[in-house]
């Protein structure tokens, strides 16, 4: 039994020359070509999968507001204003 599988792919006139180049330019076999394009991507896949931008992006939760450009600096003092306007001073 084979642990390795054989597919047929379609490629573009296109896609055939840079298939040929790549093969010229030391790439090795059609076999070598594709299994290191397909590694290739999948690393890629797997880094944008990972990324906190892309979870977050996928999830929805990216979203933007206003507000005071130091708000980062002064976030307490503002929240506890904002508290204290909603539940008064205690």
């Amino acid at each position: 039994m084979s642990d390795t599988s054989r597919i047929t792919v379609r490629l573009r006139p296109e896609d055939t020359r840079r298939l040929r180049e790549l093969m010229d330019a030391g790439g090795g076999s059609v076999t070598d070509v594709v299994r290191e394009a397909l590694a290739h991507r999948f690393a890629v896949r797997m880094r944008e999968r990972r990324s906190s931008r892309a979870i977050l992006r996928r999830s929805g939760f990216i979203g933007s507001g206003e507000a005071s450009p130091t708000l980062s600096h002064d976030y307490k003092q503002a929240l506890a204003e904002s508290l204290s306007g909603k539940h008064g001073h205690r």
